[in-house]
């Protein structure tokens, strides 16, 4: 369920450049890249750019990667229209990587974060999955309004400049919460 949940990002990811924020292992990276979409990728660890570069083919070329914090982006003001983060560390909570994400992002350009999944399936597997996701506070519960769970995020984006929504994407098995948060013109 893991790549289904990155991939419920693409259909925002419709042009770019993107920049994708702490881009593991690179799956949404090798995506985008193969759909021919102008790709970078900042992760603070060199062992993840090694392996993005090992496992992705280069139909299209090599993602731009590059090794660093995102507190302090080293891009141009203005130069990506979407951004993504998929699960991502606690870094997405600071406000500094919200300064740094509004200078980099365009007019216009859109930013989406998928802090969370709930897993939905009936199967004795997927309820205990579901059951193991809460215990340990990878997801919230799935009873109370996501808009509680993450209203402090939503408040900081939006003293930023960002006006912000969110949408829940029904997938077979599971729901995934993406956070939209668009850089007016």
């Amino acid at each position: 369920m893991w790549f289904q949940w990155v991939y419920s990002v693409l259909p925002f990811l419709d042009r770019g450049p993107v920049l994708e924020l702490g881009f593991g292992t690179g799956k949404l990276l090798g995506e985008l890249s193969n759909r021919g979409i102008d790709v970078f990728g900042i992760d603070r660890s060199m062992y993840m750019a090694r392996l993005v570069r090992s496992r992705t083919p280069q139909k299209n070329g090599f993602p731009k990667l590059v090794n660093g914090g995102v507190q302090n982006l080293p891009f141009c003001n203005d130069s990506f229209l979407r951004i993504a983060s998929t699960f991502p560390s606690p870094y997405i909570l600071e406000r500094q990587t919200w300064l740094e994400i509004w200078r980099v992002l365009a007019p216009g350009g859109l930013v989406v974060v998928v802090p969370t999944a709930w897993i939905t399936g009936k199967s004795a597997s997927n309820r205990l999955a579901a059951r193991l996701f809460q215990a340990t506070h990878q997801a919230p519960s799935i009873e109370n309004e996501p808009d509680l769970a993450f209203s402090e995020f939503h408040l900081l984006i939006q003293e930023i400049g960002f006006i912000v929504r969110q949408q829940i994407i029904e997938l077979p098995k599971s729901k995934v919460l993406c956070i939209l948060a668009e850089k007016p013109q």
